[in-house]
């Protein structure tokens, strides 16, 4: 795992509270196989009455693709649920495997959505063969909402979070319009996973590589940072939004081969004497490498240091585009989600006027990158359609795209983003 930092002022005025950002940026291996750890692959589909006609139709030929692309040592399953749990393929390997094409097809729709219980099950025949050398996750999709067993956002998240305990990830799939995206979205952060919107029907092929062609490709998992402050009097917060945990660590999830990831910190200095490379704390990485032949644990301590200068030297000083540029698509991320609530209680202009704000202060920065320069064109056009067509325009499926977006964007998930694009623009 490659590391670096770099602050948006490598060089901060003695004698004065100062405010820089930290960038850390953590760079996966590449893969010394061709062909990944072993997978254990658990699917858990929603077959609830609403999942009827092109919506399971389609789902059921992604269920097809992703099992025919799996390795001869991988391990399948396949759980069913509505109203009821059905284990209609119990973990299997796949050269062992007989009539998966034909046993998918009958599966039919009907009843209400038993989403824990669906996906307790499934969690449960995967944990049988859960191993050191393995790679487990839970695909879990659905349509809608969870309306029996535990319904709960935060029971949900936590019974991700306890399965990740167990060495079982977790990633989500919504399909449609109807299904809670800020459930789906907790569930796959808590789980260490990806959240995935299928838009329409036929993408779902194509989400279901997507998710593949990570697990194949894994190159460390379950990454976790921790920022340990040395100057006394340090104040810092994340501007990403890595799920915390109770240890002060920040989730940054699986990283596959030759992915990069970054985080960005806030930090609030104290007044500080001059020198050069004073420490100011440490950065620790602790993460699964699973590049190499052997899935071993590994971590990493990077010292931070910073420089103080007189402050006419600091005049000087010009602020570092790389860290610039990142701090500004979080702006973008930040933009969607709150203008998100703003439109859920139909503050339409409002919405539009914080989209707009959002979009003047980045274009501000004068930065001379033309996805930044797309991205504050959409802020624009949102905040103009918006106050225009209000509930015309703010549907169920525009609130998902710019959940989904702004999810991925503040993850730092970039390569997932651009893929979502592109199957909308299909």
């Amino acid at each position: 795992m490659k590391n670096n930092y770099a602050f948006d002022y490598g060089r901060i005025p003695e004698g004065v509270n100062f405010n820089t950002r930290l960038m850390v940026k953590l760079t996966a291996d590449t893969n010394t196989k061709e062909v990944g750890k072993p997978l254990n692959i658990a699917v858990v589909l929603d077959r609830s009455g609403s999942m009827q006609g092109e919506p399971l139709h389609y789902v059921k030929m992604a269920t097809k693709v992703l099992a025919n692309q799996l390795n001869p040592d991988d391990r399948f399953s396949l759980t069913m649920y509505d109203s009821s749990i059905d284990t209609l393929i119990k973990p299997t390997l796949i050269r062992d495997m007989r009539s998966l094409d034909s046993v998918i097809d009958t599966i039919d729709a009907g009843g209400m959505t038993c989403l824990s219980g669906g996906y307790e099950k499934g969690c449960y025949d995967a944990k049988e063969y859960v191993s050191k050398d393995t790679i487990t996750r839970v695909m879990l999709l659905t349509d809608g909402l969870a309306n029996e067993g535990i319904t709960n956002p935060d029971q949900l998240a936590q019974l991700a979070s306890i399965q990740k305990k167990n060495g079982i990830t977790t990633s989500t799939i919504g399909v449609g319009e109807g299904y809670d995206e800020f459930l789906l979205g907790r569930m796959a952060e808590y789980g260490g996973g990806s959240t995935y919107f299928i838009e329409d029907p036929d993408n779902a092929p194509s989400v279901f590589k997507e998710e593949l062609g990570y697990l194949k490709s894994m190159a460390a998992s379950q990454v976790l940072l921790t920022f340990k402050p040395k100057e006394k009097g340090l104040k810092f917060e994340q501007l990403n939004t890595y799920k915390k945990n109770t240890d002060e660590s920040y989730l940054l999830g699986d990283f596959f081969s030759g992915q990069s990831k970054s985080i960005l910190f806030e930090v609030a200095l104290p007044p500080m004497t001059l020198g050069e490379n004073i420490c100011i704390g440490a950065v620790e990485i602790k993460y699964s490498n699973t590049a190499g032949d052997e899935i071993t644990d590994e971590s990493i301590s990077m010292p931070i240091t910073i420089d103080v200068v007189p402050e006419k030297i600091f005049h000087n000083e010009v602020p570092n585009k790389d860290v610039t540029l990142e701090a500004a698509f979080l702006l973008v991320a930040r933009a969607k989600a709150e203008s998100i609530s703003l439109a859920d209680n139909r503050k339409y202009d409002d919405a539009a006027e914080l989209l707009d704000n959002y979009a003047s202060l980045i274009s501000n920065l004068n930065l001379d990158n033309d996805q930044l320069k797309d991205e504050v064109s959409d802020l624009r056009y949102r905040a103009q359609n918006m106050r225009q067509f209000k509930d015309d325009f703010y549907t169920s499926k525009e609130k998902k795209r710019m959940f989904y977006e702004s999810d991925k964007m503040a993850k730092s998930e970039m390569i997932s983003y651009e893929r979502m694009k592109t199957r909308r623009k299909r």
